[in-house]
């Protein structure tokens, strides 16, 4: 009964911080990894990237008005792919307790996108890229909507 209880709480503690990710203010971020590697500024004034260290991988992070509008994770050697748990593991951080749904739609690459199934109710996108465009790096990015329209030409 006991291991029951304790396994319930680490469930709902863990529930309740994959709630968000994306929207996060610079401080809840910086909460969650500790301050940043690098800053970067972005392609406007109201944007800025990131850099972080998560156990072996690297997070940036691009906010937008300060609140984070997308995220990509990179293994730190940036040789080594994401595995399909690794994937699992940032799409559920994101979740906010939808379910990402695998989509053939968007890209020729891995896309899952959290919200329903047609484009006016997605939240959010997410794509695995083995070898990031120009790049021999594997890398996953999870955007807001509004930022995969501009980014992945999403109509």
């Amino acid at each position: 009964m006991l291991r029951a209880l304790i396994l319930a709480a680490l469930l709902a503690l863990v529930t309740s911080r994959a709630n968000a990710r994306l929207w996060e203010t610079i401080s809840q971020t910086e909460a969650r990894y500790g301050g940043a590697l690098q800053t970067f500024t972005g392609d406007n004034p109201a944007e800025e990237q990131r850099k972080y260290r998560y156990k072996d991988f690297y997070v940036l992070v691009e906010f937008l008005d300060g609140r984070s509008d997308d995220e990509w994770y990179f293994h730190m050697d940036g040789k080594t792919p994401l595995s399909d748990g690794e994937i699992q593991f940032f799409l559920s951080m994101t979740s906010g307790g939808k379910r990402w749904q695998k989509s053939s739609d968007v890209s020729d690459e891995p896309v899952w996108t959290l919200g329903g199934s047609s484009l006016e109710s997605w939240k959010a996108v997410a794509v695995y890229y083995p070898k990031l465009p120009g790049t021999t790096i594997p890398g996953f990015g999870i955007y807001t909507i509004a930022r995969a329209k501009k980014v992945l030409k999403i109509r």
